[in-house]
């Protein structure tokens, strides 16, 4: 076990800043990264390379590993378990494990996942909106291209057209850009937060959606996803759900981050810590973790593929039973309004409608 390891795990039970201090501490910190980058520090900056950051941040990290010690124990020790009385059993002892400790286990097991290639990233979720008054689940398959248009197919509602990139919050890659992101965490959180200011909630909360993004239907590397996870380690406020399955009822690793303003929902993300898999993303409605979410989604299969009619394999013909949210009192009731579908984070807006001849969901061609 390495210094660092031994930092974060230290005293990781015990109470530690408050949600302001870290977030201050971290806005101090990335301050110092951005100075150091520009030349502006005492540091020295590499050049940087391709549009939207290459791997420039990996020299100048040393000046402030110590700085970056110091806020990775704060921040292990603020991300603590809370228990989800919807997802385990009232009363039971929170984990002795936290979110730092399983995001860096999934950040392990992924830097050892074998890579991917073909013309498009396929995913398959099914998804439900109980904010809509959708409980039953719904298939929605998205094929992204590597610089071809794509296609999604979801919820019965035909066919899209999916204009080829990858969103990275404020910024749309191709996925040149995406493997050429910093596969250091450090220099990756320093990029996630230079495209995630400025999106209408607090920091923290848009630099998780966006790593939560590149995790969920993205054909981000084994070497991105390693440091994905490790990035979302050391975000202030993100903690463990203790006992938390899926939304298909797979025993999961959720971790969650509460909403930045009142009346917005927050965002959590389930995943198997031992193989890095992400198992689905929600929105839970505020900080009631008991209630049904306003939507959430299981992902069933994913894979790169050669055409856009390809499923991945393992891929379902229907959506499986899902496990459901009892509604207990001080729940918001559903909108009476018609089911939309799911505004995941990360999804590509489709830009036009396919026509009918296209090919149906579960349907597959080589």
């Amino acid at each position: 076990m390495d210094e660092l390891t031994l930092l974060r795990e230290f005293r990781s039970d015990a109470p530690g800043p408050s949600t302001a201090e870290t977030t201050a501490a971290r806005d101090r910190l990335l301050a110092a990264l951005h100075d150091v980058r520009s030349g502006s520090g005492r540091g020295t900056a590499s050049p940087h390379r391709g549009v939207l950051g290459g791997r420039a941040g990996r020299r100048f990290w040393i000046p402030v590993a110590v700085a970056a010690a110091a806020m990775a124990v704060g921040i292990a020790a603020a991300s603590v378990a809370v228990s989800c009385p919807r997802r385990t059993q009232p009363g039971s002892k929170p984990a002795a494990l936290t979110a730092a400790i399983v995001l860096r286990q999934a950040a392990a097991a992924a830097a050892r996942r074998p890579g991917g290639h073909g013309r498009f990233f396929v995913s398959e979720s099914e998804y439900i909106t109980p904010a809509n008054g959708q409980d039953d689940p719904a298939l929605r398959t998205i094929w992204i291209g590597n610089g071809v248009t794509g296609r999604l197919v979801q919820g019965g509602h035909g066919a899209a057209v999916i204009t080829p990139g990858i969103s990275f919050g404020r910024r749309t890659l191709t996925w040149a850009q995406l493997r050429s992101l910093p596969t250091a965490p450090g220099p990756l959180l320093a990029d996630i937060a230079r495209v995630s200011r400025n999106m209408g909630q607090p920091l923290a909360n848009a630099e998780f959606s966006t790593v939560v993004g590149l995790l969920f239907e993205s054909p981000s590397p084994p070497a991105l996803r390693s440091a994905l996870y490790d990035a979302a380690a050391r975000l202030p406020g993100v903690t463990l759900v203790s006992g938390s399955r899926d939304l298909i009822g797979r025993t999961a690793a959720e971790v969650y981050l509460p909403p930045g303003f009142p009346g917005n929902g927050g965002e959590a993300l389930f995943f198997d810590p031992s193989s890095s898999a992400v198992l689905g993303v929600a929105s839970p409605d505020g900080s009631r973790l008991q209630c049904p979410p306003i939507w959430e989604d299981a992902v069933l299969a994913s894979g790169y593929v050669n055409s856009k009619h390809q499923l991945p394999p393992g891929a379902p013909r229907n959506p499986r039973p899902v496990t459901r949210a009892i509604r207990v009192s001080g729940c918001p009731k559903p909108s009476s309004a018609q089911p939309t579908a799911s505004p995941a984070p990360g999804r590509p807006t489709p830009t036009t409608s396919a026509t009918s001849s296209q090919q149906a969901p579960g349907s597959a061609h080589g």
